[in-house]
């Protein structure tokens, strides 16, 4: 039986059609998606003032075996490590399965 991990990825919004993309192109990935965040966090030293930065989520679907290689791939190419650059982790899938495309 096959394993699986997900990769999750939290980036600074603007950033994640670049990362699809070069997941695809240079990973040959196409099982990930992207979507829209907002984080909320007090403000050090503003008096309890809060504040919302736009984020974006990049989760990526990779078997075990590839999972590592692809983690440090995306912790770069995110710039994850960087100052505000976001974060990443990984989990792994208790169950996961491969879905034919439907045909055209």
């Amino acid at each position: 039986m096959q394993r699986y991990k997900t990769i999750t990825c939290i980036i600074p919004s603007g950033h994640a059609l670049e990362l699809l993309e070069r997941l695809r192109s240079e990973q040959g990935v196409t099982s990930a998606y992207a979507h829209h965040a907002r984080d909320v966090a007090s403000h050090a030293g503003g008096g309890g003032q809060t504040i919302a930065d736009e984020s974006e989520v990049v989760t990526v679907l990779v078997a075990a075996e590839d999972a590592d290689r692809l983690f440090e791939f995306l912790h770069q190419a995110a710039g994850i490590g960087t100052p505000e650059g976001g974060l990443i982790f990984m989990e792994r899938m208790l169950a996961a399965r491969a879905s034919p495309a439907p045909e055209a």
